[in-house]
């Protein structure tokens, strides 16, 4: 399946802002002296509970692949290029594959599931079929990756000569 689509919540842009909005009203409130303690007490719980619930959705820290770099070495014209390779989730959240992009038409990249449990890893294939004219002598195509992860892209290059 090749996946798309996703990114930063808007729940967790509401609860960000919702914090700052907070911390800000608070100092008003208690600058005016327009809040008495028992109150100032219950809306410091309530945003605590609230923040406890955003941090419960942490996104993982580190996603790693077996390589960086393909090398499919002298193939021809309209030949085929398959290569299987891994995508580790080294973290303890689920990492969901939100995209996959490619350089050109003629590369693709197909992942056995979409979402990577934690301390898990999933397989993908990668497959390049040079059939432009632009496909000749040595090629670099990228693929990037987009995730959920903290540092969110993972570009894969492949690379090698076609011949006509």
């Amino acid at each position: 399946m090749i996946v798309g689509g996703g990114g930063v919540t808007i729940a967790q842009e509401t609860v960000g802002l919702m914090y700052k909005f907070s911390k800000i009203l608070v100092i008003i409130l208690v600058n005016f002296k327009m809040i008495n303690l028992k109150l100032y007490f219950i809306y410091i719980s309530l945003i605590t509970l609230s923040l406890g619930c955003h941090s419960s959705t942490k996104n993982p820290e580190i996603f790693k692949t077996s390589i960086d770099t393909i090398y499919f070495g002298i193939i021809n014209y309209n030949d085929t290029f398959l290569a299987k390779e891994k995508i580790y989730n080294e973290s303890e959240f689920p990492l969901k594959i939100l995209n996959i992009e490619s350089s050109c038409g003629c590369t693709t990249l197909l992942i056995k599931d979409s979402t990577v449990q934690k301390l898990d890893s999933t397989e993908f294939v990668v497959s390049y079929i040079p059939s432009n004219s632009f496909d000749s002598g040595t090629v670099f195509k990228r693929l990037t990756i987009r995730t959920n992860a903290k540092s969110a892209f993972k570009n894969i290059v492949l690379t090698g000569e076609v011949k006509k």
